[in-house]
């Protein structure tokens, strides 16, 4: 036992070598954001499919911000029902300007500060292109990746593998694999100097790929469904669930509300602009319209705010 303590505090020492000071004010939230918000009720009848949603469109969603401008994001766009593809479009906050840069079957956009924009696409293969439209450059081939993210730098990317292995793939900005590592989390966040985050059941796992093992940080009081995640600074990330929006100090494991929610009003995607200090959620809006018969209707909405949940504000898109 005194050996399990002793490995369990040299690991904690190493694993958190390269973590700087925060640069979030940690102020004081005693009292979270709230809105109003009423929780969709369970299905009626015992069904095994659930609620039936139908989008309302267009339908925005997996927001995420230019790492050298907290002026510009790239998002997924649908515009018809009849279209089984998505738009990637960039999108500037100040000028309301957008552009398509590529059209596709593909997830979770993800900017580098070298402006590569890397995503998986239906094939199960990691894809990168440049954030005007040129140089689709598929990076892997074996069909079996998943939720890719840069690393802070951009000189290397990690993505999950359907293989059921349980692991991620490092590799360089080229795609030639050079690691791997456990656990693994179909959406991982890289934006960190060191340390990679996972959203987890009821919280995340913080993996170092230069020592073996990880950290699990989870919040007993909260709903266990967390989304994509994403690093504030070097000592704290941010994520939701069908409560709201919690922040995460990964030394102390404590976790803070800042939003208060529920699963009508579902906030996810999370992305962060370390520059402005901003992070912009996507949230799904649902509303039941036929409840005999399990269907509602999805709005797709994003909101940016302050790390500490205040400022508030949605981004109105252009129809």
């Amino acid at each position: 036992m005194d050996k399990i303590i002793i490995f369990g505090i040299l690991f904690s020492i190493i694993f958190f070598t390269h973590c700087t000071k925060s640069k979030v004010e940690n102020e004081c939230i005693t009292t979270p954001q709230s809105e109003e918000c009423i929780d969709i009720p369970p299905p009626t009848g015992g069904t095994f499919w659930g609620y039936q949603w139908t989008k309302f469109l267009p339908y925005y969603d997996h927001p995420n911000f230019n790492p050298n401008n907290p002026e510009e994001l790239i998002f997924r766009l649908q515009e018809t029902l009849a279209d089984s593809l998505f738009q990637l479009v960039t999108y500037n906050l100040s000028t309301k300007e957008q552009e398509v840069i590529h059209v596709g079957n593909f997830v979770v956009p993800r900017w580098s500060k070298k402006d590569w924009i890397l995503f998986a696409q239906s094939d199960y293969n990691i894809y990168k292109i440049k954030s005007n439209g040129d140089s689709l450059t598929q990076l892997t081939f074996s069909g079996k990746c998943h939720g890719a993210d840069w690393n802070i730098i951009g000189d290397k990317f990690i993505y999950y593998t359907i293989d059921g292995n349980n692991f991620s793939v490092i590799s360089d900005e080229n795609g030639n694999s050079l690691d791997t590592i456990q656990p693994s989390g179909i959406f991982p966040s890289w934006q960190h100097d060191s340390l990679i985050l996972n959203p987890q059941h009821m919280g995340f796992t913080i993996t170092n790929p230069k020592v073996s093992g990880y950290n699990y940080i989870n919040d007993d009081e909260s709903d266990p469904s967390f989304t994509l995640a994403e690093w504030l600074d070097n000592e704290n990330a941010i994520g939701a669930n069908n409560n709201g929006i919690f922040r995460a100090d990964i030394n102390t494991g404590e976790f803070t509300q800042i939003l208060e929610s529920c699963n009508a009003k579902f906030y996810s995607y999370p992305t962060v602009s370390k520059i402005s200090n901003k992070v912009v959620f996507q949230r799904s809006d649902k509303q039941l319209i036929e409840t005999e018969v399990n269907k509602g209707t999805l709005t797709s909405r994003m909101f940016m705010m302050n790390f500490d949940g205040s400022e508030r504000e949605e981004i109105i898109l252009p129809q």
